[in-house]
């Protein structure tokens, strides 16, 4: 099962049981929001929708994946008696295999670890039907995402709530974001999952910082760039990687 979009997912988490909706407006900005993160953590565990959020008319979603449960269904996997049955006592579902997954590895249920399994077998399936080529691509002129475009007077501290999360944070960020690049050399699309850093004071109104360390194939991308004079180092220091930068890069390549 795939999901048509962030919101047809978000209401199959509520269809569960695993999804927490915050009626009373938080502050994004003082610890308010991100506590409320924390606590759940280490609590039920669930995914939060704060539907009022102080200065803004956006809610926001956090701890979609922050259980194995809910990775599954993010993948459309659901586990049967079945599954449980025959996966219990499988070395793939072992604490020791689970160990660098989950703090949780031996407080594992039965379904938990029956759902890591599928998912991994869902992981190599993929894998392999992409080594042989069998996913294509298809280019459109219009999407979900573009419902709401802005080209002028970009501000990204008053259009997104950004939560602060940790006091000794530099400020908020967008944990994760996923930064979209085009290699110069092979075309392709490139996305990764990094923290991204509001700070209008820092980067400007229209800017984002964020980190890309050398092992990264963000980094490698970026570099690139660098090497045929595009970009500079002064770009690529961590912390200060413009976004507006590279995404504009990108475009007129």
């Amino acid at each position: 099962m795939a999901y048509k979009d962030l919101r047809e997912f978000i209401n199959r988490l509520e269809e569960k049981g695993e999804l927490v909706r915050i009626k009373r407006e938080v502050d994004a900005r003082t610890f308010e929001l991100s506590s409320y993160i924390r606590h759940m953590e280490d609590g039920p565990n669930k995914a939060l929708l704060f539907e009022k959020v102080k200065g803004y008319s956006m809610p926001v979603v956090a701890n979609l994946y922050g259980s194995i449960k809910r990775c599954a269904l993010g993948c459309g996997i659901e586990a049967t008696p079945e599954d449980i049955e025959r996966y219990k006592k499988d070395p793939l579902g072992s604490p020791g295999s689970i160990g660098g997954i989950s703090v949780d590895a031996f407080t594992m249920t039965d379904e938990e670890r029956a759902l890591w399994i599928l998912l991994q077998k869902r992981f190599h399936e993929i894998e392999e039907r992409a080594s042989r080529g069998e996913f294509s691509t298809q280019t459109v002129s219009d999407g979900p995402c573009k419902e709401v475009v802005i080209t002028k007077d970009i501000d990204v501290w008053a259009i997104l709530p950004v939560p602060w999360f940790c006091d000794r944070d530099a400020g908020p960020y967008i944990n994760p974001g996923g930064l979209v690049e085009r290699d110069p050399d092979t075309g392709i699309l490139n996305i990764g999952g990094y923290r991204h850093l509001v700070l209008p004071e820092r980067f400007g109104k229209d800017r984002i910082g964020t980190l890309i360390i050398e092992i990264n194939d963000g980094y490698q991308i970026i570099d690139k760039y660098r090497r045929r004079g595009a970009v500079s180092y002064t770009h690529l220091r961590a912390h200060e990687t413009s976004l507006h930068l590279v995404c504009r890069l990108l475009l007129e390549k």
